[in-house]
């Protein structure tokens, strides 16, 4: 029987609450993770994107960077939906030889909280599109939404906000600070383990991580929950 993270991340859950970041560790395969997953998300079926998982390693034909040894730099995830995934799930099937992949946390309300007010309202006004392949999603970056206080944000090489109408704010400048001011701030660092299980609210933390070794063999399973 495996072990079973998923008591575990609800323990530390009840514990810390649910804007923690909970790690959990043991030994799975991509199926017992995909039942962890459902666990997590109250024994739901799988409704794609949420419920089902993606590997993510270094692949010839990537699908982005993560599928590469490039470091990637901070996000939140699924910024081409409607409505983001609230959390999102890890499990580190390998780790990098060399110690590359250090992933890394940084709080959004503190970031929010060190913007200027006339960033806070380009952000919360500026319509910008988010594309890449056929998906495409136009809105603001910063809103209220069901789910609570809502920032997308991916500015690299694969998805990069395009601003569409400023409404009369500076939206660029505020997209370029927001930018500049992210490689002044100092984020929770950490050095998975393999069999760590990763439980972090995509609301609250920005995420990313170092590069890592050109012939890496680090492999992990990620899954969304809404």
């Amino acid at each position: 029987m495996p072990v079973r993270h998923v008591d575990r991340l609800r323990r530390a859950l009840v514990e810390t609450g649910e804007n923690k970041i909970c790690v959990a560790n043991g030994r799975l395969c991509s199926a017992q993770f995909s039942e962890q997953l459902r666990d997590l998300r109250g024994g739901a079926a799988p409704s794609h994107p949420f419920g089902t998982v993606r590997t993510i390693e270094i692949v010839k034909t990537p699908q982005g960077v993560a599928d590469t040894a490039s470091a990637h730099d901070w996000h939140t995830d699924g910024n081409l939906l409607l409505i983001p995934p609230r959390y999102f799930v890890l499990y580190f099937d390998r780790v990098d030889e060399i110690g590359g992949g250090i992933s890394t946390f940084y709080p959004i309300r503190s970031l929010l909280s060190s913007l200027p007010w006339w960033v806070i309202e380009a952000l919360a006004t500026t319509q910008v599109k988010l594309a890449r392949d056929t998906f495409r999603w136009t809105g603001t970056l910063l809103a209220i939404d069901r789910c609570g206080l809502n920032f997308r944000w991916r500015f690299d090489k694969d998805l990069r906000p395009e601003v569409v109408d400023a409404r009369g704010t500076q939206g660029k400048q505020a997209i370029d600070y927001v930018k500049e001011i992210m490689t002044e701030k100092h984020p929770i660092e950490y050095a998975a383990r393999r069999g760590d299980l990763i439980f972090v609210p995509n609301r609250l933390y920005l995420h990313g991580r170092s590069p890592l070794a050109l012939e890496s063999s680090r492999r992990l399973y990620r899954g969304w929950i809404e």
